[in-house]
């Protein structure tokens, strides 16, 4: 921030240095919280479906990680069967923990005897891994700041004044808003990175030559 620099030049570097990534981050976060919301409510819906039958409480799980899955739901229950029954967060397989009295065991044995037999123990299954032409050569923000940090290496090294920088500022903003809207115009560019309406900001270099 130097004092030689106008409002518009400091407004529109923080545009360029701040904005794009806040905005990039903001709709990360918004959409890990949703998917996390997401996975609770699957979570809880399916704790109580099991407890309801058996007359069983469910133990809350405690809060997630920031940036993790939500945690295990417990279900506790009581009677001829007592235990648990562990709901994961990603709600593809319950893992049950009983016990029961030697007089029920083989009723009990008789009933699980009714599901469908498997070769091998039920594992969960292991997430998908993108293949490596699904991932990206870089990340947007691994982009922001070689845009960034070109742009800056340009106004430090070179003479230039106000106008020039403001140019510089606004070639940034165009690419990285490309980036995420590749059919954008320069007034789209100009409405989402400046509080400054677009024929404004065009009036900076009208009489340029």
């Amino acid at each position: 921030m130097s004092p030689a620099k106008t409002p518009e030049t400091v407004a529109a570097e923080t545009a360029r240095r701040l904005l794009p990534g806040y905005r990039a981050t903001l709709a990360e976060t918004r959409e890990l919280k949703q998917r996390i919301d997401d996975q609770a409510a699957a979570r809880d819906r399916l704790a109580h479906a099991i407890a309801d039958p058996l007359g069983a409480t469910v133990q809350p799980p405690g809060l997630s990680p920031l940036g993790c899955d939500p945690q295990e739901a417990i279900v506790r229950y009581q009677g001829p069967l007592a235990g648990t029954a562990t709901v994961p967060r990603n709600c593809k397989h319950v893992a049950f923990a009983f016990s029961v009295a030697s007089d029920d065991a083989a009723k009990v044995a008789a009933f699980l005897a009714t599901f469908p037999h498997t070769d091998h123990p039920t594992k969960s299954e292991p997430e998908r891994k993108p293949t490596d032409q699904e991932m990206p050569h870089f990340t947007r923000d691994q982009v922001s700041r070689a845009v960034n940090d070109g742009a800056d290496l340009v106004i430090d090294e070179v003479a230039t004044r106000d106008r020039d920088d403001d140019l510089i500022n606004l070639v940034v903003n165009a690419a990285l808003t490309r980036l995420d809207n590749p059919t954008a115009d320069l007034d789209q560019v100009i409405t989402e990175c400046y509080d400054t309406e677009p024929s404004e900001v065009r009036s900076w270099w009208s009489d340029w030559s």
